[in-house]
Order: C-alpha cells, then structure tokens, then sequence
C-alpha cells in the first residue's frame, strides 16, 4: 500500500460527448457540432480522482465484454485504478450521451448497462475479501441501492468509514444514512434524501482552490436516527472528473483511519 487506501463500489460509463452552437429543440436536428468519448461515471471518476491524490484507489465496479469496457478498464488502470474487482458483466458497459450548447447548459441520457449489475453478493465478497487494514468507502447511488446497503454494512463490520455521494439522488433508509459517515449532496439533491422537515441546515461560505461556494451541514433535528454521524453536503455536482474530487476531498477528512 503506498497511500491511504479508498474503496470505491460504484458506476464506469462512457461518456458520448457532443458539443454543438445550442441545443436541440424536440424533433430538431442541430449540426457543426464536435464529438468526443470521454470515461466516466461517478465510481470510476471518483476512483481516478483518489489515485490521483496519492491513494490506493481500489474499484469495485462492473464492465461489459465489450470495446467500451475495454476502453475504459484501460483508463483506469492507466491511472493507476486497481481494477481487480471490476467485474466482466454480459450486459453493455454503461453509457451517457451528453450534448453540450455553447452556453453550457447540457442535457444527458444514460443507459445504466452494467452498472445495473452490481450486486448486493459481489460488493459484500469484494470487500469481505479485501485485506485487513484502514480504508474509507466512496460509493454513489448509480448502482443499484441493494449494492450500496451492502458495501456501507460490510465497511461497518471491518470499521471502515463511509463516504456517499448520493446521486441521482433517492429516498435513503435510515441504516444506510446510519453507517455514512459522510454524505455529499448538492443542494438540490437534499430535499429528496431526507424528509424537509427533518432538516435543519446551517449554510456556510468557504473557498475551494481559489472559487467561492457554499455547502451545508445537515443533522437530524429530531434524533431519529442518533447513531448516524455528521453529514456534510456540497452544492456543486457536475460530470467532469474534477467535480468527484469533493467526496475524495471529504474521505481525505478520514485520512486518520487511512494511515
């Protein structure tokens, strides 16, 4: 191990990028746009992004038997992703088509392909079958949320901490919310997560490598669930690579049970 160790159960895609002058209307055609294949998926992202940070990056995720599959397998490990536990599925490698309008604002239709096959049996052998030692869990909710549940309760039984990105955002169960150590929603995912009035949120400024923001700390005012810990969440959400680097931010908070 040459850095805090992070596992990460969650989604690879590839993405389909087209950038084009606006975006279509219904039943329009726009042309002059240019076209890229980018990797991503949260999983895979927030993967690249802690291998990038120093962190022994392990990647608990499934790909299809196809070229995209291959493709992305090849990034990850080129990144320095340990991809022994992203598993072959008969299913396609997942997909995101994204069009992009000059002024940013994007639209995006996914097909979940693989990522759908991830299960509750495979995350709880994966990490079950993870050496012993300190880690911290990245998951997110683009795999199925049985898969999820499972990872949070194994990392709890081997005392690793959690760290949930939880998009697209979904009613949460109060033992998943119970073994997250720490949540990152965007602001407009808050609402779905939990019950509004069971929120009580205290907004606070700070700066991050040099841009401005504002996140939330989030706490069950009524104490329903008062083994759950502090939950913090973020308002930026995005597809890029850099955007994944805020759970990554938040487990490198853990670093304490990584060394």
């Amino acid at each position: 191990m040459t850095g805090p160790r992070v596992i990460v159960v969650g989604s690879v895609n590839v993405d389909l990028v087209v950038r084009l002058p606006r975006l279509p209307r219904p039943g329009e055609t726009v042309g002059d746009g240019t076209f890229r294949v980018t990797p991503g998926g949260k999983g895979g992202n927030q993967a690249v992004a802690a291998a990038r940070l120093g962190a022994d990056a392990v990647l608990v995720a499934a790909l299809g038997d196809d070229d995209h599959g291959r493709a992305a397998r090849d990034d990850l490990q080129r990144e320095g992703v340990d991809t022994r536990l992203v598993a072959s599925s008969g299913a396609p490698t997942g997909v995101a088509v994204v069009l992009v309008g000059a002024d940013g604002e994007n639209v995006i239709a996914a097909a979940p392909g693989a990522n759908a096959t991830v299960t509750a049996d495979a995350v709880t052998a994966a990490l079950t079958g993870l050496p012993d030692g300190p880690a911290v869990v990245l998951a997110c909710l683009e795999v199925p949320l049985s898969a999820v549940r499972a990872a949070a309760a194994a990392a709890e039984r081997r005392g690793w901490s959690v760290v949930l990105n939880p998009a697209p955002a979904r009613p949460l169960p109060a033992e998943l919310l119970a073994r997250t150590s720490v949540l990152t929603p965007n602001e407009g995912e808050l609402d779905v997560v939990a019950p509004a009035q069971r929120l009580h949120l205290v907004a606070h400024e700070r700066a991050e490598r040099g841009a401005r923001g504002r996140g939330v700390h989030v706490r069950d005012d009524e104490d329903s669930h008062p083994e759950a810990r502090p939950w913090h969440a973020d308002r930026r959400s995005g597809p890029a690579r850099t955007s994944c680097c805020t759970s990554v931010t938040h487990s490198s908070r853990l670093r304490r049970d990584c060394v």
